[in-house]
């Protein structure tokens, strides 16, 4: 599992909608990640901030905007990628509020339950939340892969999210317990 789950906030972070604030705070971002990261934060995880701190905010938000608002594979609500709009979708956002509300946790009113980003808030709080991102390991991994086609390197930032998920699972494996997946 990882070192420190913190790491998740700083995973939510980078896939925010970009602005200047986000960008000023970039310098702090990377000296994080480097100190709880490990050697897959850093390899994964700098490399975004890198492009991050370099691309001019106005080509970030075009770039933003077109994978993630305009891409219907590409969005980071995580449960669209396999249901879309259909009925089962409702059932696993009803399912994942639930167990926000179960861990005492006030989620915003203006984001659905399953946006990536608010998913791993959760996480770096609550061991519910990692078992969450176990959960929907395969879901992550299929934006992922669509962000891999888009050439986007934020699928570095999903990529990271599922190593250290797995790593997390084998880890409960290995000492007896049983994969929350």
């Amino acid at each position: 599992m990882v070192k420190d789950p913190a790491i998740y906030k700083i995973c939510s972070y980078l896939l925010q909608y970009p602005d200047e604030k986000m960008k000023q705070s970039l310098e702090t971002i990377k000296e994080i990640i480097k100190e709880i990261g490990g050697e897959t934060g850093e390899h994964l995880l700098l490399p975004v901030v890198e492009y991050l701190q370099k691309t001019d905010t106005d080509d970030l938000i075009t770039r933003y905007v077109q994978i993630f608002d305009f891409g219907k594979k590409t969005n980071l609500y995580v449960t669209y990628a396999i249901h879309g709009e259909q009925r089962e979708r409702g059932a696993a956002l009803l399912e994942i509020k639930q167990i926000y509300q179960k861990a005492g946790w006030q989620m915003p009113d203006d984001e659905l339950p399953d946006y990536l980003p608010l998913m791993l808030e959760f996480a770096a709080l609550s061991d519910d939340g990692i078992r969450l991102l176990e959960r929907y390991a395969e879901h992550i991994r299929a934006i992922a892969e669509e962000l891999a086609k888009a050439d986007s390197l934020y699928q570095n930032v999903l990529r990271f999210i599922i190593l250290t998920v797995e790593a997390g699972r084998e880890e409960s494996i290995a000492m007896g317990g049983r994969s929350h997946a």
